[in-house]
């Protein structure tokens, strides 16, 4: 095993790295090296890996001193000894996706490949990179958000045994609007003047199940809209990448969460004009301080591999679990308006029906209730609700 925890002087965790040379995408094409970026954390050597895929924002940090965020330290709370990723009992290796900011392969150094580029990829380099350092096994893949998308494409590569695989707010259900919502963001970020000149109609259908619900929501959207429109006019990478920063946050927050925070404004500023400023104020911030902590071409590359993400039918998926013999763990929030809730049951309910009745006890289903962060839930402190029940399932 050779997985070592490294942090720096100030106890922030080192980026390592490993290359693969001659790497081979699932399309075929082959580049001369494939770079893969994670961070270890674990309490001594030799224990069972546990692989981490962040969400779209978050980096391999995922445990940080301080205070944490949606970028380093996305999931501190639920890392270290006696927590849910128990790093007294699991080597926690939390890995850079393939076609990001740059800590493994980025979307730069990735561009002529970038219609190429896969999640099954950055499984495959993964893969590569254990079977490099001696580990053919892994305890568990895990994955938040884009993350979950990616920790279901486990099931689907034979390098590696996997006993387990959490899909925490994921979407293995794909939808048709999930997938136009990430392709929304990829036309703006490229600028694809095909697509640009009707992304206003694109956008406003895509959300139109979620207009009318809070005067709050409806606001939001045609600040965003507004800010579009501004854009089209004079267009630059930053201020796209801006624009789909605040994009993104029309369906990772459900509508109530604007309309608590409209409620708190009020309460502060005494008016609902200066209320509405502020609101305005926070989503515009929201945009600014991205190009700090993404580039452009990442954030196109990975809204671009979640758009045409496969999907993959409840009998495959189920074939795959009972060939293999891997556990399989969803977790969905009734509130999310990204990847619904209903639809994530009722596919994961299709799994466990197509399987034999004595490999059924292999797909477990875990929901929770919060109508006010959605599909956000699980970068709050009310993730933390359901570490218990992650712990049991993780040392089954």
């Amino acid at each position: 095993m050779t997985f070592k925890a490294i942090f720096d002087n100030n106890g922030i965790p080192v980026v390592q790295h490993e290359t693969i040379h001659s790497f081979s995408f699932a399309s075929g094409r082959t580049c001369p090296e494939a770079r893969l970026g994670f961070c270890v954390f674990a309490e001594k050597p030799d224990l069972p890996v546990v692989i981490l895929h962040p969400a779209l924002t978050g980096s391999p940090r995922a445990w940080m001193p301080g205070k944490p965020s949606q970028g380093d330290g996305w999931l501190s709370s639920s890392i270290g000894p006696g927590k849910w990723l128990d790093t007294s009992q699991f080597t926690i290796v939390c890995v850079d996706p393939l076609g990001g900011n740059g800590f493994s392969s980025s979307a730069t150094e990735l561009a002529t490949f970038r219609h190429d580029l896969q999640f099954a990829d950055g499984i495959s380099l993964i893969a590569h990179v254990l079977k490099k350092k001696g580990v053919a096994e892994i305890h568990a893949a895990i994955g938040g958000s884009i993350g979950g998308g990616q920790a279901i494409e486990w099931l689907f590569q034979n390098q590696i045994k996997v006993k387990k695989i959490f899909d925490i707010s994921g979407s293995a259900c794909r939808t048709k609007m999930a997938a136009e919502f990430f392709q929304i963001q990829t036309d703006l970020l490229r600028a694809a003047k095909a697509n640009l000149c009707n992304l206003e109609s694109r956008l406003l259908e895509n959300c139109s199940d979620l207009l009318g619900q809070t005067k709050a929501f409806d606001f939001i959207l045609n600040i965003v809209i507004r800010n579009l429109n501004l854009l089209l006019l004079d267009y630059s990478e930053i201020q796209a990448l801006k624009l789909a920063r605040q994009v993104g946050f029309l369906r990772f927050v459900p509508p109530a969460f604007y309309q608590n925070r409209l409620n708190l404004y009020m309460e502060e500023a005494g008016t609902e004009q200066e209320a509405l400023l502020r609101l305005e104020s926070w989503i515009v911030h929201q945009g600014e301080v991205f190009p700090s902590r993404f580039t452009a071409a990442a954030l196109a590359q990975l809204c671009a591999m979640d758009a045409r993400a496969p999907l993959r039918p409840p009998e495959l998926v189920a074939e795959a679990i009972a060939y293999k013999g891997i556990d399989l763990i969803g977790f969905s929030v009734q509130g999310d308006q990204l990847f619904p809730h209903d639809l994530q049951k009722g596919f994961y309910d299709l799994v466990k029906a197509c399987l034999p009745h004595a490999s059924r006890e292999r797909v477990s289903f875990i929901s929770v209730e919060d109508n006010l962060n959605g599909h956000d839930h699980f970068l709050t402190e009310h993730f933390l609700k359901s570490e218990e029940e992650f712990r049991r399932q993780l040392g089954k």
